[in-house]
């Protein structure tokens, strides 16, 4: 008997990094990352994957080094958003008790007519509705009968302009409604979602590509990851040159 193993998809996929906002509407925003950041996570479809790393820079010499880290955990892989009120120059967060409407991630006004949600029953960070629905949340850290997962210290906290790359959830106060993160927000108070995620990503790395244009205005380079693992992330943890710019793509 000959038996054939076929990919379920051959797509080349882009990482998109933390500076990225959540639920933008602007186009290839999240595609490349201009700091030193780690993307999100992403779906690994196959054992056998390729990475290929860009490095583009204004002048000559641009330089980057990005590991590829994976995941078994869902929940470090894409995490949980809910809406949480964010204050100007305050660590302080807060979920609504009254009705509101969700401030677009980067701040600006969201169109006229947007729907206000109300808020019956106070939700809170200890118990955050999922979509029990969702393949990727059947795993034994969640509530499936309740369709929650909850909330603790130390998750980072990400997805809103103004919340800087690496702030976690530091406090959440008694009954969950309120808490504070471990940097101040800057930007138009207001109400967002902000996504937590667990931060346990492997810490060793499945690759680690190192570029270098020393001579040009880019460089690039792949490698290829042999691994069941299935989520990873690209971490860039190295980015010089003239307003340089790393994209990371990932193919089957």
């Amino acid at each position: 008997m000959n038996t054939t193993l076929v990919h379920a998809s051959r797509t080349v996929r882009p990482f998109i990094f933390t500076d990225y906002q959540l639920n933008s509407t602007t186009p290839y925003e999240g595609l490349s990352t201009a700091i030193v950041a780690p993307s999100l996570g992403k779906y690994k479809e196959s054992i056998y994957t390729t990475f290929q790393v860009i490095v583009t820079s204004g002048a000559a010499g641009p330089a980057a080094t990005v590991s590829i880290q994976g995941t078994e955990d869902a929940l470090t892989a894409y995490g949980v958003s809910i809406p949480l009120i964010l204050t100007n120059g305050s660590a302080a967060i807060a979920v609504p008790t009254t009705s509101y409407t969700i401030n677009a991630p980067d701040g600006n006004n969201q169109p006229t007519g947007q729907r206000v949600i109300s808020t019956n029953t106070p939700t809170n960070m200890y118990t955050v509705p999922i979509d029990r629905t969702s393949a990727i949340w059947q795993s034994p850290f969640v509530n499936i009968d309740q369709g929650v997962v909850s909330l603790q210290t130390g998750m980072t906290a990400q997805g809103v302009l103004g919340i800087p790359t690496g702030t976690t959830l530091a406090t959440i106060t008694a009954g969950g409604l309120a808490g504070t993160l471990s940097a101040s927000f800057t930007g138009t108070t207001g109400v967002y979602m902000v996504n937590f995620a667990n931060n346990y990503w492997a810490k060793t790395a499945l690759a680690t590509i190192t570029l270098s244009g020393a001579a040009t205005t880019y460089d690039s380079d792949q490698a290829v990851v042999i691994s069941p693992i299935k989520y990873v992330r690209a971490n860039v943890t190295v980015l010089t040159g003239t307003t340089p710019s790393v994209q990371v793509w990932m193919g089957a």
